[in-house]
């Protein structure tokens, strides 16, 4: 009796003769055969076929024969099992599956394709004949990658470049019939790796590090955000370009041969600008209202320079800065610096406070005698300041902002005592000498409060 469970293994032979073609789908006569199952009360066979394996959508019960036909459509891959079964009903397990491509009546012809280069991804639609109505089994490859196609027809098929494809050869297979070979350019967009810096204002000199850039610049393209930049150095690897004007923070790409880049992020800093200072010039310790763009909305880190002194903040916008003119300031450049930018200099003036002379002590005396100069902004130190009499350079011993003491030199006579503090000279003191013509080795002067203008 045949056991259920078992089945001799079972071997397919299979022998093709060819219908006459009929149309654009082919069909064959396939004649399939098998070797008989010995025991004694096999009654007969099944024939079990599909166009997937394991799925068999067509059983033909042939009776008690080793040998049938089939018809199969030209071009296309079926799956073929046998199964015994005998007098008891009882059926045999499949035998193993055998695959067979039924061959076309006329190989696949390759006449264009459009386009014939491109990158990974790029759409090709390939046209000629015997492609069959559909896919089925059949293949396209690029070189040698196989391809999946998302349009088929007879005379057209379309598919993407594949995953891996490199230049080379685009083959169509029915049926295990390869087409005539057509050439096909796989081009390959340029890479990235990376940017140095990755940050920094307009002007910045970037190097862009990456692959496919091609050895020389040609008709290729570097944008920052869309605005196109000028580089200055250009190889396969490499590129060195400054961050062009009107740069926005955004995507670097290149672009070589029409084929751009994945962008890669910059960020364009943009320095800080002074547009106005109120007041324009004033003595230390001037409250300045500083105009802009860009200052940032909080302080931080950031600094406000009066020539190079850096000045005490009162308040910090993004457009306006208080700035208190520092004691040590001198004429020049007002500068903001944010995150290492500096804006432009804007020019103030520091003006020195006039000099005032209130009193002189002693009031009169000979040359050689120390007198003590008191009054207001003197300056802390004497630096190049000076204390002349009557237009003598004096000898100063001792200098404050109130106070100076010096000695009233050889050759002064009566006349004013002026301070001359950074080009600023105090209202005189007038002294008038005692006694005698002429210059006496000691001369007693005696001095007083002047109007004079200075």
């Amino acid at each position: 009796m045949l056991n259920r469970c078992y089945a001799r293994r079972l071997v397919l032979a299979i022998a093709v003769i060819l219908l006459a073609d009929a149309s654009v789908i082919y069909a064959a006569t396939t004649t399939v055969a098998w070797d008989a199952n010995s025991e004694p009360d096999v009654a007969g066979y099944k024939l079990s076929y599909g166009t997937q394996s394991g799925t068999y959508t067509t059983v033909v019960d042939v009776g008690k024969v080793t040998t049938t036909t089939v018809t199969l459509t030209d071009g296309v891959r079926y799956y073929f099992a046998v199964q015994a079964y005998n007098t008891g009903g009882l059926i045999s397990a499949y035998s193993t599956e055998v695959v067979y491509d039924v061959p076309v009546a006329n190989p696949p012809t390759l006449t264009t394709l459009s386009p014939v280069s491109g990158p990974v991804g790029t759409s090709v639609t390939i046209t000629g004949t015997n492609f069959g109505s559909a896919q089925g089994s059949s293949t396209v490859s690029f070189g040698g990658v196989t391809a999946t196609p998302t349009a088929w027809s007879a005379t057209s098929i379309a598919a993407p470049v594949p995953s891996g494809a490199s230049t080379g050869n685009v083959v169509v297979t029915v049926g295990g019939s390869a087409s005539n070979a057509l050439p096909f350019t796989v081009t390959v967009p340029p890479n990235i790796t990376s940017l140095s810096p990755t940050s920094g204002p307009v002007g910045t000199s970037v190097t862009i590090a990456g692959s496919d850039f091609g050895a020389t610049k040609g008709t290729s393209t570097v944008t920052f955000n869309g605005t196109q930049a000028t580089p200055t150095s250009w190889s396969a690897t490499s590129i060195v370009v400054p961050v062009p004007t009107g740069a926005t923070t955004g995507s670097v790409v290149v672009t070589v041969g029409g084929l751009a880049s994945s962008g890669v992020t910059f960020t364009v800093r943009i320095p800080p600008n002074i547009t106005s200072l109120s007041p324009t010039s004033g003595t230390t310790g001037t409250s300045v209202t500083i105009t802009g763009a860009n200052f940032g909305a909080t302080k931080g880190s950031s600094t406000v320079t009066f020539k190079g002194v850096v000045a005490t903040t009162t308040s910090w916008s993004n457009t306006s800065i208080v700035a208190t003119v520092p004691a040590t300031a001198a004429t020049g450049s007002v500068i903001v610096t944010v995150n290492s930018l500096a804006s432009t200099g804007v020019t103030f003036t520091v003006t020195v406070p006039t000099p005032t002379i209130t009193n002189l002590s002693p009031a009169s005396g000979t040359v050689g005698t120390t007198v003590t100069i008191t009054g207001t902004n003197f300056g802390t130190t004497q630096g190049t300041s000076t204390v002349k009499f009557n237009g003598v350079t004096a000898t100063v011993s001792s200098w404050s902002a109130t106070s100076i003491v010096v000695l009233v030199p050889a050759s002064a006579i009566t006349g004013n005592v002026v301070v001359t503090v950074g080009c600023q000279q105090s209202r005189s003191f007038v002294q008038r000498g005692a006694a005698g013509a002429g210059r006496p080795a000691h001369r007693e002067l005696t001095l007083r409060i002047g109007n004079f203008a200075a």
